[in-house]
This record gives C-alpha cells, structure tokens and sequence, in this order.
C-alpha cells in the first residue's frame, strides 16, 4: 500500500485490448512504476463469425449439447469457461450424435469456444 492507502477497484473489461493501471493516492499521487503495469485481455463474447455456421442446442441443456457444423468444417475443441474466464472443461472429439456429454459441468452460464478447421466461435450456453 502507498501511504497506508488500501481502497481496491476490480474492473472487468469487456473489449479485447491493452489495459493500463495507474495506483493514485488520496492526494493526487502516483508512482512511475505504474506506468508500466500493462495487461494483453482477450474477451470471450458472442462475436460473429460469418464464415462459419455453427448451430448448438438445446440451450439451456442439462447433460447433453449438441453441435452442429457445415459439412465441410472438421470439429477441433470445445472449451467452457465460466463466467470469471477459467476454463472449466474442453472436449476435443464429439460423440458419435454430434453431442458433447455436459452432465460433469457446475450448473450455470458458461461461453462455449468451438474451434473448427474454418475458425472459431463463441457462444453463450446455459448448463441447468
């Protein structure tokens, strides 16, 4: 703590970038070194990806998610991540019905990354 200050703020950014944190004291203070405290966020989101059509139902889903693709996209991996960003599983084969088996995962929100040989997408997924 700078001169026995200990107010803490938690941000959470919501867009992919560069975060920079300044520590200022009470009286309008700061040191150098905050400067230089810099961290690289990648954000999970519902972004689109035109180039890949990927449809995952049902949702909300209590054991199973199913995946579907184009034809011509290979499915890599699945990863679920809660909603603090850890990662809290990852699939890397479907089963043989094109599903994921979810019935492990916490009840909750989670974003879904699914990697294919065209990309990826993100979506939200509702585990109830």
């Amino acid at each position: 703590p700078v001169g026995g200050q200990t107010t803490a703020t938690t941000l959470k950014p919501d867009l992919n970038g560069v975060y920079t944190v300044k520590a200022i004291t009470d009286d309008g203070c700061f040191s150098a070194a905050s400067n230089s405290i810099e961290n690289k966020i990648a954000v999970l989101a519902n972004e689109p990806n035109e180039h890949i059509k990927v449809v995952i139902f049902p949702n909300p889903t209590a054991d199973e998610l199913r995946i579907e693709l184009p034809l011509s996209a290979v499915f890599k991996e699945a990863s679920f991540y809660s909603i603090t960003g850890k990662k809290t599983m990852s699939f890397d084969k479907l089963l043989n019905n094109n599903s994921l088996n979810i019935r492990e995962l916490p009840k909750g929100l989670y974003s879904v990354k699914i990697e294919t040989s065209q990309g990826s997408i993100v979506r939200k997924v509702i585990r109830e």
